[in-house]
């Protein structure tokens, strides 16, 4: 599911940051693996994990989502806010409107709760909860 996201360009903006060590105020995301209990997200120095206990409906309303609009996409901006080790991340999925008939704008309008982001562009946003660690060469 995740596998085609890494095509997409992924900037993290860390904020809130309370936690020692300090995380960057900016993070690029190397890399995106599912995994059984949720997702990793890693950059060359931190992981971010994303596990689904808690809201599987949220993770099965992105894979949804995934499997019906992932060619329209044109990137993902995420944004991880971070208290201590806890994480809150909001992935924007830009759509391009170009690659989009009435019936999927439609859909994602009034489904997903998609807004405009520009003339050519919408957004759709999901949110998911985790924690962050130093990376491990593992994952």
């Amino acid at each position: 599911m995740m596998k085609y996201v890494l095509s997409l360009v992924v900037v993290a903006i860390l904020a809130g940051c309370t936690s020692t060590p300090n995380l960057p105020p900016r993070d690029t995301i190397v890399a995106m693996k599912p995994t059984e209990s949720g997702i990793v997200a890693s950059s060359a120095k931190y992981s971010y994990r994303f596990v689904r206990d808690g809201v599987p409906q949220e993770y099965q309303r992105y894979k949804t989502f995934y499997e019906r609009f992932h060619q329209q996409a044109s990137g993902v901006r995420v944004n991880f806010v971070v208290e201590q080790h806890e994480v809150t991340a909001e992935y924007l999925v830009v759509m391009d409107q170009r690659k989009l008939d009435a019936g999927q704008h439609s859909e994602l309008v009034n489904q997903y709760h998609a807004v405009q982001i520009d003339n050519d562009r919408l957004g759709v946003l999901f949110k998911a909860t985790g924690f962050w660690t130093a990376s491990d060469a593992s994952d």
